[in-house]
């Protein structure tokens, strides 16, 4: 009588987490990630809401042993989802691929080499739970040189202070940047990320958001730790991410120009000149996207105080 009754009581059990609706869907993409991923998994589900989450974990074809790790996650969490491909679409095709199988409202990527603060998710949902009108949350971030550090004790390479949302502000770098939680409505309104990009399919998805109404809130504080791993597709030697970068940037000018002044469409369109970076990239001793994003910085500063610069110019005319 009484294993009758367990045996109903987990079947029961079983039908309602079933047919419960996660709140967060953590999308991630396993690729070469055997150094990681056990430091992941146990990130992961330390997360202070993770039983209102449900974790998308897509092996995209990878050559590691990763799933030997996982299988022992999926044997005590049924919040995690475990897809294996057969071969691998790159970044952005996972992404979408997770998006379509994704339940909750909210969406979130999770690479397997960062950490995150416990009370992560919890914190960036429950803002977008308050503030309907806002589409996506991002936040500062540590960069670390070492692998499988955590929140609670870490090495700090450069601390990431991330400017607050504006046109500007996007288009000059890329915010939110690592780790943000935004509406699956999004995808509805805006659609999905493009696929042919390597290392920058998220930045060009966020401009095409913003460029048609979509805001952004930046959250204080600092909640994750982002490992710049030598290996990694934004970080590796050769990346294409400044060229892509700056093709997105080309692409949406002319949607830009039209939604603000001469001047700011200028600087914008000088920062892209290649030409440029090539030349004082040789003088500078920088590398050309070194140069590059310290020539962005400086035109977001320019952009930030136009109206001061202007002023400035106006009464210099006149000493």
């Amino acid at each position: 009588m009484n294993i009758k009754f367990l045996f109903l009581l987990s079947f029961v059990f079983i039908n309602l987490y079933s047919n419960k609706v996660p709140k967060v869907s953590i999308i991630t993409s396993v690729y070469k990630g055997d150094l990681f991923i056990k430091g992941f998994m146990e990130n992961i589900v330390q997360q202070t809401i993770f039983d209102q989450c449900e974790l998308i974990i897509i092996n995209a074809n990878s050559p590691g042993n990763e799933e030997a790790v996982i299988s022992e996650y999926l044997k005590k969490y049924p919040e995690i989802v475990y897809v294996k491909l057969d071969k691998d679409p790159g970044l952005y095709n996972v992404w979408n691929l997770g998006i379509k199988m994704a339940k909750a409202e909210y969406i979130t990527n999770a690479n397997v080499d960062d950490r995150f603060e416990k009370n992560t998710y919890e914190l960036f949902s429950n803002f977008l739970d308050k503030n309907p009108q806002i589409d996506l949350v991002y936040s500062d971030f540590i960069i670390t040189d070492k692998p499988n550090e955590t929140f609670e004790k870490f090495s700090v390479k450069k601390n990431i202070k991330i400017r607050e949302f504006s046109l500007e502000n996007l288009m000059g770098s890329c915010l939110p940047n690592n780790h943000p939680m935004w509406r699956k409505s999004m995808h509805d309104k805006y659609g999905f990320f493009d696929g042919k990009y390597k290392s920058s399919g998220d930045f060009e998805m966020w401009i095409r958001a913003a460029l048609s109404g979509s805001v952004f809130k930046k959250i204080e504080g600092i909640h994750s730790l982002y490992y710049y791993n030598p290996n990694g597709i934004s970080t590796v030697h050769n990346s294409p991410m400044a060229e892509e970068t700056r093709e997105i940037r080309l692409k949406y000018l002319p949607l830009y120009q039209k939604k603000n002044s001469l001047i700011k469409y200028f600087l914008i369109q000088l920062a892209n000149k290649k030409k440029i970076f090539l030349t004082f990239s040789n003088l500078s001793g920088f590398s050309v996207s070194q140069f590059q994003m310290l020539f962005y910085d400086y035109c977001c500063f320019l952009l930030q105080n136009i109206l001061l610069i202007k002023k400035f110019l106006f009464f210099s005319y006149f000493l």
